[in-house]
């Protein structure tokens, strides 16, 4: 059973999908989403390859869930076609996510993830220096 399903049982009114790649994603992104959903609109927030980093959905789930490339264009259409209220939720720090070593590098030059910086420096992974 999907969690979305399952949240029927509960008196819940909206769901939120996150990948756990997402090293910079704050409270103000999830409350934004979160609100977005819980007033019956989904929300998007799209990848810096046009893939989706979050998914906030009215419950019940009124799409099905897609990642990867050109994701967040393909949960826009479902949306529509389903004439539900959506929109694109931008943040940059919602935007990256480490898929690559190219990815590992662009978080390098970015503020905020102390935690991911820390596990990168005690492994001594240095992506951008070699």
């Amino acid at each position: 059973m999907s969690a979305a399903h399952e949240s029927r049982h509960f008196d819940r009114r909206a769901l939120l999908v996150l990948p756990g790649d997402v090293p910079l994603v704050t409270s103000a992104d999830i409350a934004a989403l979160l609100a977005s959903a819980a007033q019956g609109r989904v929300a998007i927030a799209p990848s810096r390859d046009r893939g989706t980093n979050a998914l906030a959905l009215p419950l019940p789930a009124p799409i099905a869930f897609r990642f990867g490339v050109n994701s967040c264009a393909a949960h826009l259409a479902q949306a529509r076609a389903r004439g539900l209220p959506a929109h694109i939720h931008r943040s940059p720090t919602l935007a990256l996510d480490i898929d690559t070593a190219d990815d590992l590098c662009a978080l390098e030059e970015m503020p905020g993830a102390p935690a991911t910086h820390a596990v990168l420096n005690e492994w001594a992974l240095q992506p951008c220096h070699v």
